[in-house]
């Protein structure tokens, strides 16, 4: 079958996140030189220096589940909050001002010089080959300020899945809306677990990269509200149509994965009935037990 058929079905969904196109997303226009890539590493080293040390930071990660040191250096998690202007001070002018419209090109720092995931969780998307693509903030305030939002996406022309490396190694994987998500599976065992930036965002892209990659079989972990609901069956027909079986896995209360996972006692209990039911799939096929 003729992957490209689908192509139209796929950039619908993504044609969905330009209302949100805001302050809160950023999306690097062209490919990143390799000094933009070697400041944009840098960055993420230290945003995941500050995590180990932030008290804030890492009380809102254990509160999630998923304060495990081994999640956090495999997955290479940090915190911005907001002292990269302070080590980028400590360079020569000549190099701090190079550094500075570096950063600001690739949408890491604001002209204002404000820190683009300030005050933010980070978690990097990385390819297959180690290097990253893009990354995924959630704010951890409990009370933000006007026009601010808990998530914030950075993205470059590359940026797919979080966890893509799983997709390389299993036939199946479970697919969930964001790496917080993902992580919460992957502390329960279920490594071959990848996330996109949002449910809008899967794209032409994603749906490619799978069919090429040889999955099989996806199971889809989103929550229950109506747009989460839209789009999981609309990636499952897409999916469905090119020969990935695809299904959606369904959670108690409408709650979201992490959601779900991190306000019970008995997180793996609830995931293994939640495993052990019926999968929803589309009208093409039967359900999946």
């Amino acid at each position: 079958m003729d992957l490209y058929v689908e192509k139209q079905g796929a950039i619908s969904i993504a044609r969905n996140l330009s209302h949100d196109v805001d302050d809160s997303v950023f999306v690097v226009p062209d490919s990143i030189s390799s000094q933009e890539r070697r400041l944009t590493d840098q960055v993420l080293q230290h945003y995941q220096k500050t995590l180990k040390t932030h008290v804030r930071a890492r009380r809102f990660m254990c509160h999630r589940g998923l304060d495990d040191q081994k999640l956090v250096d495999q997955f290479r998690i940090g915190y911005a909050d907001r002292t990269l202007g302070l080590s980028l001070q400590k360079l020569s002018k000549e190099d701090e001002a190079s550094s500075r419209g570096a950063l600001q090109r690739v949408g890491l720092l604001k002209p204002s010089g404000h820190e683009f995931f300030r005050g933010a969780l980070v978690v990097p998307f990385i390819n297959g080959e180690g290097i990253v693509t893009g990354a995924y903030g959630r704010r951890i305030t409990k009370k933000l300020k006007t026009h601010s939002v808990y998530f914030v996406h950075w993205r470059t022309p590359e940026t797919r899945f979080f966890n893509e490396a799983a997709i390389q190694k299993q036939s199946e994987v479970f697919l969930c809306k964001n790496p917080l998500d993902a992580l919460s599976l992957w502390s329960l065992g279920l490594t071959n677990t990848i996330a996109l930036m949002g449910v809008f965002s899967f794209s032409m892209g994603h749906l490619t990269f799978l069919h090429k990659s040889g999955v099989k079989n996806v199971i889809i972990a989103f929550g229950d509200s109506r747009e989460e609901s839209v789009c999981a069956r609309r990636i499952a027909q897409l999916n469905n149509r090119i020969g990935i079986n695809t299904y959606i896995m369904l959670l108690p209360d409408g709650l979201d994965v992490n959601a779900c996972l991190s306000s019970m006692r008995n997180p793996k209990r609830l995931l293994m009935q939640a495993l052990s039911n019926p999968f929803v799939m589309s009208n093409a096929h039967p359900d999946r037990h």
